[in-house]
Order: C-alpha cells, then structure tokens, then sequence
C-alpha cells in the first residue's frame, strides 16, 4: 500500500475519472465552499451530484456550473 506522503499522484481530484459512473452522490452545504470543492471532484469522479443547501438559490447556481462543466 503507498505511502499518503509520497504518493507519486499528481492529480488534484481525489477520485478516478470515471470510478463513480453511474452513483448519485447528495452533498449537503455543497453551493460553496468545502462542500463545493467536493461536489466538483465526485462530478469529475463521474458521479451525479445532488446539492443540498439552506440558501436554495446558491445551491442551484452551483448545480447549473457543474452541469456545464
């Protein structure tokens, strides 16, 4: 198993391109933030992202900038 400190990963997503096709993922507080970075890097994985926020109208900005992405 590698070693975390020197992995000789250079990419800046945690996950696989592809490795969560077909997955639906809900991401609460996912319209900034952590939460946003997160949403970003499960899309780029392949998953489907859901985003649950308290503020409904950044949260749906952030679901229209994932789906051009």
């Amino acid at each position: 198993m590698p070693n975390p400190t020197t992995s000789s990963d250079t990419s800046t997503s945690g996950a696989a391109p592809g490795v969560l096709a077909d997955r639906v993922v809900l991401i609460t507080g996912g319209s900034r933030g952590l939460g946003a970075a997160i949403a970003q890097d499960l899309g780029e994985a392949g998953a489907r992202i859901a985003i649950a926020d308290l503020d409904a109208d950044r949260a749906a900005d952030r679901a229209r900038t994932l789906g051009e992405a």
